[in-house]
């Protein structure tokens, strides 16, 4: 199936979704998130709706702005696309990164790979 940049799908939806869920917790309205994308509240608007694709480079611009890994936006697209191995590892990497003190990332990391029973000279 191809995809053309007008042409609204579930995944689409499922990223506006998660665009209104962003905003909102981060008290903004449109015409400020707008403001951080250079493009109009009506942009805005279409991209929350899924009537417009948000491009990769407004993704990475909104992650930046939020301080979320692009997985963030993917987070609840599992039964559209993604396998579930895959959203669980982003489930796990959105953990990781929510872990400010490097001291607990460092023993979160540490946790996981003796759990994963990973061999000794694989470790970082």
């Amino acid at each position: 199936m191809s995809r053309t940049p007008h042409t609204s799908d579930a995944l689409d939806r499922e990223i506006g979704q998660q665009l209104i869920a962003f905003r909102k917790r981060h008290s903004l309205n449109q015409q400020q998130v707008a403001k951080v994308l250079g493009v109009t509240a009506q942009q805005v608007q279409k991209y929350e709706s899924g009537k417009n694709r948000l491009s990769i480079r407004a993704m990475l611009q909104l992650c930046w702005h939020y301080q979320v890994t692009p997985s963030m936006f993917l987070a609840n697209s599992e039964s559209i696309y993604l396998h579930k191995p895959v959203t669980e590892a982003a489930e796990i990497a959105n953990y990781m990164a929510a872990i400010h003190d490097p001291n607990m990332q460092k023993l979160a990391k540490h946790f996981l790979r003796t759990f994963a029973e990973i061999p000794q000279e694989t470790r970082h």
